[in-house]
């Protein structure tokens, strides 16, 4: 198991037994129960040193950060070390998050950011050859592992075709730059407004429209040409 304790006392961070694994890296626990709340109330007490604050921050965003993380980079076990790297820079920073009802936007940026340096170290190592085989693998055992799961009431040929429209999203995805295919993840899976997205990616409002376009347009015609649609 994996593990990164954040004890708020110092906002310092330490990671115990890295070579153990597990699909999320969690919140030191307490013993007291996570209080709903809005962001900016979780901010200002986890500064405090309200541990069930910062466990409610982790629990209410630790799924989209892994959604995002994951169809940027395409392999599960990647997507979680940018998850727990990701909590980690943003619990040791809260004290510099200016505005704490913002830190939706700012914790994605940390999520983004470091999946696209993350994702640009693995594609040195695969150019070099240092990712042996069954690296892809794993991670998409990961994510089966990561994702929650349900009671599938489809049919089995309704299951099938989802799957494979499924396929052809991750592909399709992947087949988009990386400008774009931030833009897209941050609308499609985080939810964000096109305002929120431009905050995320530090770029003017109009270039996260176009760029969401082009995006769309692109992905659509990808999954038509190859029969997906």
């Amino acid at each position: 198991m994996r593990l990164c304790v954040l004890p708020f006392a110092d906002l310092s961070v330490r990671k115990v037994n890295s070579h153990q694994r597990t699909n999320v890296c969690s919140v030191e626990e307490t013993g007291e129960p996570a209080v709903e709340q809005d962001d900016e109330g979780l901010v200002l007490r986890a500064r405090s040193g309200d541990q069930a604050a910062a466990r409610a921050l982790f629990d209410r965003y630790r799924e989209l950060a892994y959604r995002i993380a994951y169809h940027q980079l395409g392999r599960g076990e990647e997507a979680l070390d940018v998850v727990q790297e990701a909590f980690i820079k943003a619990f040791s920073g809260l004290a510099r998050l200016r505005d704490p009802a913002r830190f939706q936007a700012w914790f994605l940026r940390i999520v983004t950011n470091q999946a696209r340096d993350f994702g640009r170290q693995v594609r040195r190592r695969d150019r070099l050859g240092l990712l042996g085989p069954g690296t892809a693998a794993r991670g998409d055992e990961d994510a089966a592992e990561a994702a929650p799961q349900a009671m599938d009431t489809r049919t089995p040929g309704e299951q099938a075709e989802a799957s494979e429209l499924a396929e052809g999203l991750r592909l399709g995805l992947a087949d988009l730059d990386e400008d774009h295919r931030q833009a897209l993840l941050l609308v499609s899976q985080g939810g964000l407004s096109y305002r929120e997205v431009a905050e995320v990616l530090g770029i003017p409002i109009g270039t996260v429209m176009s760029r969401l376009h082009y995006a769309r347009r692109s992905l659509r015609d990808w999954l038509q040409k190859r029969g997906y649609l």
